[in-house]
């Protein structure tokens, strides 16, 4: 019998349980590739137990999920460095830059990815991916979101005439440094020494920008290269400010369709929304991204943002179109040609077009399998190996 490799997918546990997910759903594509998987989640009890693996002579591919499990050591050695050095090692980037620049192992894996012809890095924001690939000069791939889809719904929809919008206000990862007014946090966080008027046409400039990649906006207004911007000395304010444009994209979005028929399926919204307006804050069980894929079928459409990409998206847009769910969301290239996307730039009248589109017409089941995680990881890994085989052709 034919033993398959083995393969190690290392995550964290996620209050939302969103990297679980993740690692469950790339097991499952990892298997139809001929691997036998495990998965890691630091933060588990059972973590030494799971790290077993490492030790294994078949292991032939580690994915890490997130810049966090790079800390991980072993005989205090960086776990990619203790492994053989022919383990193929995957760093998924899930977030924007700053925060990854924040973690001790993400900066010496990216040291080491520069040089090791099997160290691999890919986001899923293709600007990200082109703003490292400058950054190190080894490409860094790009690759579209996973869709979790479930069984589809047959029943009729509870709430075929409303809209829903999924994620939550003040959790961004930067929280602790930012206020709720973008020109605030940049004035906190003046790391260039700018004058009040600069900072203020910064401000100005990155809230009116329909470029949804935004370090871009801020990277023009202090004419520094975007590489240059993510300096070690830096990272605090570009992570403050980073989630700054987040909280305050998100609250433009909302408050553009404050008498839209929506529900909103997050945290910490009733301090942002007025006492009268059409939209209900919804209760779920459990309290988890689980809930998405069965919550998103009820309704007409889904209202999204991916408050700083512009090309890729999150799992939620990704989720709905492929359960044939209209989604309403920021101008993305990697979407912007299926059917049932209705796309805005951050134009208030823009926004009420595309949630009125999604609202009104029809849904269509779609057959996207480009978008299934088997197809996601495939593409991953015949990208990975072709990197490789320039490294040795060069």
């Amino acid at each position: 019998f034919i033993i398959s490799p083995k393969a190690l997918i290392i995550g964290f546990e996620h209050p939302y349980n969103a990297i679980q997910m993740m690692a469950d759903r790339i097991a499952a594509a990892l298997v139809d590739q001929g691997y036998a998987p495990a998965t890691a989640m630091i933060g588990d009890k059972n973590l030494p137990n799971q790290l077993s693996t490492i030790n294994d002579p078949s292991l032939e591919l580690i994915i890490f999920l997130g810049s966090i499990p790079l800390n991980l050591q072993i005989d205090r050695m960086h776990i990619w460095r203790f492994i053989p050095k022919n383990v193929k090692c995957i760093e998924i980037i899930l977030d924007s830059l700053p925060y990854d620049f924040r973690i001790p192992g993400f900066i010496n894996y990216l040291n080491d990815f520069t040089t090791s012809h099997n160290y691999h890095l890919a986001s899923f924001e293709g600007n990200i991916a082109k703003t490292l690939t400058e950054f190190t000069g080894k490409n860094v791939l790009h690759l579209h979101h996973g869709a979790y889809t479930v069984a589809q719904k047959t029943s009729p929809k509870k709430h075929s005439d409303r809209l829903m919008f999924w994620g939550s206000i003040g959790a961004e990862l930067g929280r602790n440094d930012v206020t709720d007014d973008l020109l605030s946090t940049l004035i906190q966080f003046n790391v260039w020494g700018l004058n009040t008027e600069r900072l203020s046409n910064t401000a100005d400039a990155m809230k009116a920008s329909n470029n949804f990649y935004g370090f871009s906006e801020l990277s023009n207004e202090l004419d520094i290269s975007l590489k240059d911007l993510l300096r070690p000395e830096w990272v605090q304010a570009l992570c403050a400010i980073d989630s700054a444009l987040k909280r305050y994209r998100r609250l433009f979005l909302i408050e553009s369709i404050l008498d839209f028929p929506l529900d909103i399926y997050g945290k910490n919204w009733e301090q942002y929304l007025p006492k009268k307006s059409n939209i209900r804050i919804m209760n779920f069980s459990p309290d988890d991204n689980s809930v998405f894929s069965y919550a998103c079928q009820e309704y007409a459409g889904v209202v999204n943002i991916d408050p700083n990409w512009g090309n890729g998206t999150n799992e939620r847009a990704i989720t709905a179109l492929a359960l044939g769910v209209n989604v309403a969301s920021n101008k993305n290239e990697m979407i912007k040609d299926i059917h049932g996307h209705y796309p805005y730039v951050l134009d208030r009248q823009s926004i009420r077009d595309a949630c009125k589109l999604a609202l009104d017409t029809k849904n269509v089941l779609l057959d996207l399998p480009q978008f299934s995680w088997s197809a996601v990881i495939k593409k991953l890994l015949i990208e990975c190996a072709d990197q490789e085989l320039h490294h040795f052709t060069l």
